[in-house]
């Protein structure tokens, strides 16, 4: 069964909860103000569709209980407060992820490391209020339309990321900071950044147990001036 889009306004009756055996509501282009009650108990939901109307509070985290949800798409709303970590546990089969034009706030969800490796295309541009940087991992899921955003995905933290595999970091003797989700890339143990724009000025992992290889994207950290890997088991040119 399916709803389909009309002039509707205002709120949707409480009762609307029963319809458990709803597959796809498409309620976009109207004048909704509240989100339908009790969302999360839709179960058998695969499409859900609510852009394009007045929706103005936060998103329910019960919609992290639709897990076979294909896509979600509440763009243009007036969507306030941070993305529920919720979210991230619709992975599984979620292809679309549509939050555009809102006006969400605070920290991406590190669950959102969930979609890497799945085919889901996550779309947030248009909300300005949301705080950098992105999850880790996600600045390297293909789908995510943020990954060009330097501000978003700093590309110096990214080399750094690329590196830290490379060289075996997992094993190294020191990882404090690096690749926690939304940790600064110029906290991370043995990076020196410049104060005044946070680029990479300095590199010392000295006896830290590094092995591996030194991957080519270290020459992304464009204004190194001090690269000290000595002591350790690299191989490769830099």
């Amino acid at each position: 069964r399916q709803t389909e889009q009309g002039g509707l306004t205002g709120t949707i009756p409480p009762d609307f909860s029963q319809l458990n055996e709803l597959l796809v509501l498409n309620l976009a282009s109207n004048n909704l103000t509240e989100f339908p009650p009790d969302l999360g108990n839709l179960l058998k939901l695969k499409r859900l569709d609510l852009s394009s109307n007045s929706l103005s509070q936060s998103i329910p985290t019960e919609l992290g209980n639709l897990a076979v949800l294909n896509e979600l798409d509440l763009s243009n709303n007036l969507l306030s407060d941070s993305i529920p970590s919720e979210l991230g546990n619709l992975a599984g089969a979620l292809e679309v992820l549509d939050l555009t034009n809102n006006k969400l706030s605070e920290m991406i969800p590190s669950s959102f490391g969930n979609y890497v490796g799945k085919v889901t295309s996550i779309y947030l541009n248009g909300n300005v209020n949301l705080s950098d940087p992105t999850p880790l991992l996600l600045c390297f899921h293909p789908g995510f339309d943020l990954l060009n955003d330097t501000t978003m995905c700093p590309p110096e933290r990214n080399s750094l990321k690329v590196f830290y595999d490379s060289a075996k970091g997992q094993d190294w003797t020191n990882v404090s900071s690096w690749l926690e989700p939304h940790s600064d890339h110029c906290s991370w143990h043995g990076v020196t950044c410049d104060s005044s724009n946070k680029t990479v000025i300095g590199l010392n992992l000295t006896n830290n147990g590094l092995s591996g290889t030194i991957s080519k994207n270290i020459s992304g950290l464009t204004s190194l001036k001090v690269l000290d890997l000595s002591d350790n088991d690299i191989k490769g040119l830099v």
